[in-house]
């Protein structure tokens, strides 16, 4: 996976919130991705950090607070 498939991902999320499915459904998917995203082994740093960004940008779309780290990404 990498911050071009999450941003697909997102934009699916996306697809699916306008067609009607609930906002606690989207948030329940976003933070299943947030945390595949950190645990990832195969993923570099570099596209952690831009696929973070990408998630937390679209919550802040919808309002919602960002993601916050507990700790460095590694």
């Amino acid at each position: 996976i990498n911050s071009d498939q999450v941003k697909e991902i997102l934009d699916e999320l996306q697809e699916d919130l306008d067609y009607g499915l609930s906002r606690a459904t989207i948030n329940a998917r976003l933070y299943a991705l947030f945390m595949g995203v950190l645990r990832s082994k195969q993923m570099p740093k570099n596209e952690k950090e831009k696929s973070v960004k990408l998630i937390n940008e679209f919550r802040e779309k919808l309002g919602w607070k960002p993601y916050e780290l507990k700790r460095p990404i590694e």
